[in-house]
């Protein structure tokens, strides 16, 4: 895209008279027809004649102060830029808006509408280097505070995908959640100085060579009997088995598992099944947390 910046002076009458607004307007446009062709309806006019009362105090000031605009001009449109990127991630559908005098405008006509805001740039008291610092410290604040929030917003992000690991750790090995189907099953468990509980995901054209073969796979390994399917046939691809073994061996048996059967194991955890609801709830506070930090981002 390309940008074109011209300027067009006001039209005089023959007695050096500036003449009427409509006069004018028909003389712009003949202007804009002539250097735009077709793309005239492009153009958007904007009245700059409040910037002659801008003080300047000397040629080499006024060429500094234009590099400093320059470079201001440069910050404000990466800033922007990096906004409408940040707020487009957040929400896709949102329509970037300008606030002028606490009216929200659409872009276009926040740039039609634009009028000089003497109060807190006054032009005829103050040097364009004063206006100008003030216009950098408004943007210094906009941007500590957009990273105030962003920062706010992220953290609260982060803590939703640390609470999501376990979860997405659970699909891994099932469709459903195991931790749900193992909910009301604890009392079966078994955990000693002795023993521990596996659970063995088994691949479901797997599982009659399992249920013949799981109990000798190692010698000295298996608790006889042990071997007890926990759900019955909601995921179509897996089921889900409990195995007791002498806890010395667990390891080795869930490598034997793994290559025997292509199958899958974990040693059980109650303190994973327990907290399933605490983590449930802790989620979805810090879902509705993040949901209220994106709405005061943007």
């Amino acid at each position: 895209m390309v940008v074109l910046f011209f300027a067009v002076g006001k039209k005089k009458n023959s007695k050096g008279e500036y003449i009427s607004n409509d006069s004018n307007k028909d003389y712009t446009d003949r202007v804009k027809k002539g250097i735009l062709k077709d793309d005239a309806d492009k153009c958007v006019g904007i009245d700059i004649s409040v910037m002659k009362d801008l003080q300047v105090s000397s040629l080499d000031n006024l060429l500094k102060i234009s590099d400093d605009v320059q470079k201001a001009q440069h910050d404000v449109e990466s800033f922007l830029k990096s906004l409408e990127k940040r707020i487009s991630e957040l929400q896709n559908d949102y329509t970037l808006i300008v606030n002028l005098k606490n009216k929200p405008h659409k872009l276009k006509e926040g740039i039609l509408s634009f009028s000089w805001d003497d109060q807190k740039y006054p032009k005829t008291q103050k040097s364009i280097e004063n206006v100008l610092e003030k216009i950098n410290d408004k943007l210094n604040t906009t941007k500590g505070n957009l990273k105030t929030k962003s920062d706010d917003y992220n953290m609260e992000v982060e803590k939703l995908k640390q609470k999501q690991k376990s979860d997405n750790d659970a699909r891994v090995y099932m469709k459903k959640d195991f931790r749900v189907i193992l909910k009301n099953k604890t009392e079966i468990m078994v955990k000693s100085q002795y023993l521990s509980t596996l659970l063995a995901f088994v691949p479901i054209n797997q599982v009659d060579n399992f249920k013949q073969k799981y109990e000798t796979l190692m010698k000295d390994c298996v608790v006889p009997g042990s071997g007890l399917q926990l759900c019955a046939n909601e995921d179509e691809k897996v089921r889900l088995y409990r195995v007791v073994v002498m806890d010395h061996l667990k390891q080795d048996y869930m490598d034997e598992l793994r290559k025997t059967f292509k199958t899958n194991s974990k040693e059980y955890d109650e303190a994973e099944v327990t907290g399933l609801s605490n983590l449930q709830r802790e989620q979805k506070n810090i879902e509705a947390d993040i949901e209220d930090k994106k709405v005061i981002f943007i």
